[in-house]
């Protein structure tokens, strides 16, 4: 996905704070979007009976994080507020398909 490439490229320059954040849109965008493709995919997959879980460790607010980033522009443009609350004893890493728990959370 040349979005990908350029938006990696783009970030590794010198940018001012401003520009960086947008890098970083542009790149996490761009995974999500590309996850898109990925989880029609997976729903072909559920419907021939061939999906398969991949369970690794991950960061919980990672995932949180991410999600957040993704929705940042659209939360700002709309003049919402949106927060993520956790919990002190929150784990900071679980065994879980991180994708598709970012799925279940969108």
């Amino acid at each position: 996905m040349p979005l990908l490439v350029f938006g990696d490229l783009l970030s590794q320059e010198e940018l001012s704070p401003a520009q960086k954040e947008y890098a970083d849109i542009i790149l996490h965008s761009s995974r999500a979007l590309l996850q898109l493709i990925n989880d029609i995919l997976d729903f072909s997959k559920i419907e021939a009976g061939k999906f398969e879980l991949d369970f690794t460790e991950c960061s919980v607010r990672g995932v949180l994080k991410d999600i957040e980033m993704l929705f940042r522009s659209q939360i700002q443009k709309k003049g919402l507020v949106f927060e993520i609350l956790t919990s002190s004893d929150m784990p900071e890493t679980i065994c879980t398909d991180s994708t598709r728990l970012s799925q279940c959370l969108i």
